[in-house]
């Protein structure tokens, strides 16, 4: 048994915190308390299956409809399979057509049955919703979410991570419940190295060290802060296999996992070099200068600004776009950079704060879009922001119209930033996405730009 420990320098929750759990459909305050919760994860070379189980129990006095919210990363999670347990009733979600879905819903409880019907928020596609009907006086509810994700990569390590809010904390007694969490890792190369830079773990090694068994301990509610697992194997630039036979018997899934390498002389590589002796791109950085982004916020994300605009090549031009419930811009159009703009741009920099009130990304990224674009200066947009925009899914559909005249990278600054804004920003717009939590030095992260 091996118990190990490290100080964090990934960004502390990879989730925005949002109701965990059963809530009155009439009154969101109303929650059925939690009993019991069980987390389980099986990671096999770079998959990870996951089985989510909560217990609750209706101590109200009348049946009535409950919401059931689980929050998903929509980008590497798929959710296999979701049931709740209603007694000796189990309710299992079956794919559908949305109206037959709701008309079958809707007749199961005007008969006075249990039913439940699972949704996704267009505005917030990081949650799964589902609706519980008629949940009866003093009836346990357990629900079972399992879903597969692709393991991550941070500090050249595999990176796996338990996200707090599954575990549910607060001062209400009802949030005394019992728990456990084990996290079981499988790799047929062997597993060379396995730590946790937030949180005190305890692991086991079986089978030549192709298995490890983690698991938790109290420790890991009192932190308020996600799980983080890192872990390396023998031979990691050899190519593996997972196999995967159907039920048809017919085809088998099979993923693929391997290092991409270019060997010198490639024409990726040229290309690279060619990119990098130019140096003539067109760089605009986007900041947010709302107020959720005041104090810290705000100074980490200029902090970042000033490297990128000292690091920017010569050649190149460049722009400034401050933004909040409406945006102003340095310029009116981009900037030859050169000592004279730079001086000009930093003291720019240094009179902005986090005063222009909400946070509409979508409008500066729209008036970005309508500006000359020279196709011998591509473009590259740098979007620096908390996430906590009016409507992310809007900001994410103009970047993929428009990501054939630009590359967007995004940073997302603080540990609640919206992982859904941040990553799908940069996902639309074929670039990078980095995470800087508070108090956390900004310099490595911008410096790999």
């Amino acid at each position: 048994m091996i118990h190990s420990t490290f100080p964090s320098t990934l960004p502390r929750t990879s989730m925005v915190p949002a109701p965990f759990g059963l809530y009155s459909t009439k009154d969101a305050s109303q929650s059925l308390p939690l009993t019991a919760l069980h987390f389980r994860a099986h990671i096999k070379n770079c998959l990870n299956t996951v089985e989510v189980t909560q217990h609750f129990v209706n101590l109200d006095k009348t049946g009535v409809e409950y919401e059931y919210s689980f929050p998903i990363d929509k980008y590497t999670t798929t959710v296999t399979a979701l049931t709740v347990t209603i007694g000796d009733k189990v309710l299992e979600a079956k794919v559908m057509e949305k109206e037959k879905a709701e008309e079958k819903y809707t007749d199961a409880i005007a008969q006075g049955n249990t039913a439940i019907k699972i949704d996704q928020d267009e505005n917030q596609p990081d949650l799964v919703r589902i609706l519980v009907g008629n949940l009866f006086p003093k009836q346990e509810a357990i629900v079972t979410v399992r879903y597969v994700k692709l393991l991550g990569i941070e500090e050249s390590s595999w990176c796996f991570r338990i996200p707090v809010v599954y575990f549910p904390e607060g001062e209400e007694k009802q949030l005394e419940y019992k728990w456990d969490a084990s996290v079981t890792i499988e790799s047929t190369k062997g597993i060379t190295k396995l730590s946790s830079p937030s949180h005190m773990i305890s692991m086991e090694f079986k089978d030549e060290n192709r298995k490890a068994i983690v698991t938790l301990t109290n420790q890991f509610r009192n932190t308020g802060t996600d799980l983080i697992l890192l872990f390396q194997t023998s031979d990691p630039g050899k190519a593996s296999v997972l196999l995967q036979k159907l039920p048809s018997d017919e085809y088998h899934a099979a993923l693929v996992s391997f290092y991409p390498t270019f060997g010198e002389g490639t024409s990726s590589e040229n290309a690279l070099k060619e990119f990098e002796i130019s140096g003539s791109g067109e760089y605009i950085f986007i900041l947010d200068c709302s107020g959720s982004m005041s104090g810290n916020r705000i100074k980490q994300a200029k902090s970042a600004l000033d490297m990128l605009l000292r690091s920017l090549p010569v050649n190149s031009k460049f722009n400034i776009v401050c933004f909040g419930s409406n945006c102003e811009f340095f310029k009116p159009a981009s900037l030859y950079y050169d000592p004279s703009t730079l001086q000009e741009a930093l003291n720019y920099l240094k009179d902005i704060s986090a005063n222009l009130g909400g946070t509409d990304l979508y409008k500066p990224l729209a008036e970005v879009i309508k500006l000359p674009f020279s196709p011998s200066h591509p473009r590259s947009l740098f979007v620096l922001t908390d996430g906590d925009v009016d409507d992310s899914k809007a900001v994410i559909d103009i970047i993929k119209k428009s990501h054939h005249n630009m590359r967007v990278h995004s940073f997302g600054i603080g540990a609640d930033a919206s992982r859904d804004l941040v990553k799908g920003a940069a996902i639309a717009g074929h670039g990078s996405f980095q995470f800087v939590k508070a108090g956390e030095d900004i310099t490595p992260k911008v410096m790999q730009y």
